[in-house]
């Protein structure tokens, strides 16, 4: 017996092969690392498009102080012009900071509604070893007006007690 050929059908199957090896292709594609390490964070580097409810830290903050005090060891860090914190109205937050080594680091931020901020680490480079493994903040309180702000967090940890306490100025 012959199979009699139905050409609309076989053209239709060909067509969505076709459009699956190209949409893994392109998947593939897209997944390919480059080389580049930003070394400037930039709010231009937003990957989102929905706007978070919390608006409040939007803008860029300039670190004056950050304080931290951990396994006995208690240091006051003074910030220098260039170093900031960004955060988008797209919940994403950029560091860039010289506290322990030169820092920058690329998150994704959230503000409960007790007025607490949290962020995921999605991206951290600490004198030039960076890190793609995403990391949690512990919880800082927020403490904020017109051009200061300053965030809070006192946790225990496995380790101990783990304070810290960041001071800002509203550029």
């Amino acid at each position: 017996m012959l199979k009699r050929l139905n050409y609309k059908t076989d053209f239709m199957r060909y067509i969505f092969i076709l459009l699956c090896v190209i949409l893994f292709a392109s998947f593939i594609g897209s997944c390919s690392k480059g080389n580049d390490i930003p070394t400037e964070v930039s709010p231009k580097l937003d990957t989102s498009s929905t706007l978070i409810s919390n608006t409040e830290l939007v803008g860029k903050w300039n670190i004056l102080t950050d304080s931290l005090s951990f396994q006995g060891n208690n240091t006051m860090y003074h910030g220098t012009s260039a170093d900031h914190y960004i955060f988008t109205k797209y919940g994403n937050m950029y560091v860039k900071e010289n506290f322990g080594g030169s820092v920058i680091d690329t998150a994704i931020y959230g503000i409960s509604s007790s007025n607490v901020l949290n962020w995921l680490n999605i991206y951290t480079n600490v004198n030039g070893v960076a890190s793609t493994s995403p990391t949690n903040s512990p919880p800082f309180s927020i403490v904020l007006d017109a051009d200061s702000l300053t965030l809070t967090s006192n946790v225990s940890t496995s380790t101990g007690q783990r304070y810290e306490q960041i001071k800002f100025i509203k550029q």
